[in-house]
């Protein structure tokens, strides 16, 4: 089952709509003022969840009059964020993936916090993204392969999760590594490129955001 979840930062409409009508995802998740891209949109959200501190109060009636939408209310005193409570329920329904639009934006504490987030849906070995129109991220904690045809835009950077990383082997790419141990507290892995047909990420051990960017 994939999950689309459309979150409260920014959302450029267009190029979520465009995102949606790709996918073609089973269920759509809604989180607080993320409702309010559902009210001029053709899609339809499956659940709107939160606290609904920030969604337009019209947008919220409207939803509930339409009645395909099921309600998810919560206190604005609690301790997940609404785009956590996103996840955990699209977890619950058994997604195979998760998909988060509107997760990025100019309020950085948003940004870092979703970007932990990722760590929700990866203990539960459900794969989990942030997309925006410039930038897909995702964390992981075992070798991955992204096929050049298929990578999401130009730059490939990879950022440590955990303490460090051990025995980072990197093949395909401009800059290519063989068991090198990447810490913490460095930027020795941005800004890379695919210049093979097949980029290969390999590790023993450690967890690792891995990031790939437009151009600007």
């Amino acid at each position: 089952m994939k999950v689309g979840i459309v979150t409260g930062g920014t959302v450029e409409k267009e190029f979520v709509e465009a995102q949606l009508e790709k996918e073609a995802y089973d269920v759509l998740i809604a989180v607080d003022h993320g409702a309010d891209f559902f009210l001029h949109s053709r899609f339809e959200p499956d659940y709107v969840v939160g606290d609904f501190d920030s969604v337009h109060p019209q947008t919220l009636a409207l939803l509930e009059e339409r009645g395909r939408a099921v309600i998810d209310r919560h206190p604005s005193e609690k301790d997940e964020t609404d785009t956590e409570l996103a996840i955990m329920q699209a977890i619950g329904l058994k997604a195979d993936s998760i998909t988060i639009y509107g997760a990025t934006g100019s309020r950085m504490d948003h940004v870092l916090g979703n970007i932990q987030l990722l760590y929700t849906a990866l203990k539960e070995n459900v794969p989990c993204y942030l997309v925006d129109p410039g930038n897909r991220i995702r964390m992981v904690n075992r070798p991955v392969r992204i096929q050049r045809e298929e990578q999401y835009g130009y730059y490939l950077s990879l950022i440590p999760f955990s303490g460090c990383v051990k025995n980072l082997t990197l093949r395909g790419l401009k800059y290519n590594v063989t068991d090198y141990d990447l810490p913490s507290g460095i930027a020795r892995c941005v800004s890379n490129e695919i210049v093979e047909k097949t980029a290969s990420i390999e590790f023993e051990a450690g967890i690792l955001l891995i990031i790939e960017s437009k151009k600007d």
